[in-house]
Parts: structure tokens; C-alpha cells; sequence
């Protein structure tokens, strides 16, 4: 199986949307409601450059997932725009989501595809990743911080045995390149 892990596009900064926030609510800003913060208007423009890269390199995947978030949702839906792929919401990537909840997300029906598009947040891609790529399950392993960059894909080929290998870490410049150099 070709797993994509795809961090959300650059979203509204978190301070600004939780100031916005209080100023029209009539309660107190909470991690829940920092499930609202939007993209901006630069995120999902670069973003859906980068998605056309990373179809003319990837192809499309068979399905994606993303998390409750609206930005992960909004990523989720310039990446199906540009490859067709279905999509499902699963609080399983919502943040704080780890290498755990990857192994649950994996058991759904809808994920036992051929490629399979996360996407979700930071650091939690980190810790799955660092999951994935120990050699036996049993395995105990050290945790992995990848400076993963909002709208980059990190492709890893998963084996049945659970465990994975990096193929692939593409920053959003470079899925850019690639749907430049596409045209």
C-alpha cells in the first residue's frame, strides 16, 4: 500500500483566528473551536498548485481521509478537486492524533486501497511516521520530528507486516515544480 501523508495548507494563524473569534462569540475560544480556523487565501492557492504536482507525479489516490479541522478539510478538498479521489471525515487525524490512532484509521474498510491520502496536522504526522518506519511492529522506537511543511506529502510504501519505508518527501516548492514542469 502507497500511504500519502499530506499536512494541511497554511491556515489562518491561530492567535489571529482565536482574537477573531472573541470578538463575535459569546464564549470562551477553545481547543474544539480551533477546529473552525479557516485557510487563507494564499494557502489554498499555493496549495492547489502543489496538488497538480502532486497528481502529475502520484496519480490520484483511492481514497482520502482528513481530519474534523475545517483546514484539513479544505486541504482535503483541493486535493480531490485535482484527482478525483473520494474523501472521508475521520476524528482520527483530528490533532493529537498519533501513531495509534494511524493503526485504527488503517482496520476502516475504506482505507484497504491500493493509495491511500492522509491529511491531518502537525506533529502528529511526525509520531505515525516515526511508527511506521521501525523495522518489526514489536519493535520499540524513537520519536522522528520531520519538518513537515504545510501542503507537502510524505510517501511511504506499508508492508503487511505494519511496518513502512520512506519513498518520498516533497515539500509544497517542489510539488509546485513538478506541476510547472507538467505544462
Amino acid at each position: 500500500m502507497k500511504l500519502f501523508l499530506i499536512r494541511h495548507a497554511t491556515a489562518m494563524r491561530h492567535e489571529d483566528f482565536a482574537k477573531e473569534f472573541s470578538k463575535n462569540a459569546t464564549k470562551e475560544f477553545s481547543g474544539a473551536d480551533d477546529l473552525r480556523r479557516p485557510l487563507t487565501a494564499e494557502g489554498r492557492k499555493k496549495a492547489g498548485r502543489a496538488f497538480e504536482g502532486f497528481f502529475s507525479f502520484f496519480g490520484a489516490p483511492d481514497h482520502i481521509f482528513h481530519s474534523r479541522a475545517v483546514r484539513s478539510r479544505d486541504t482535503a478538498a483541493i486535493l480531490a478537486g485535482k484527482t478525483g479521489a473520494p474523501v472521508s471525515e475521520t476524528n482520527l487525524l483530528d490533532p493529537g492524533a498519533n501513531y495509534d490512532s494511524l493503526l485504527k484509521l488503517l482496520q476502516e474498510p475504506r482505507a484497504r486501497v491500493e493509495r491511500l491520502a492522509l491529511v491531518g496536522h502537525e506533529p502528529d504526522f511526525s509520531e505515525m511516521v516515526s511508527g511506521l518506519l521501525r523495522r518489526n511492529p514489536g519493535e520499540s522506537r524513537a520519536f522522528l520530528h520531520l519538518d513537515i511543511k504545510k501542503a507537502s506529502c510524505i510517501e511511504i510504501e506499508l508492508y503487511a507486516s505494519g511496518a513502512g519505508e520512506l519513498v518520498s518527501m516533497l515539500p509544497p516548492k517542489v510539488l509546485r515544480r513538478l506541476a510547472r514542469s507538467g505544462d
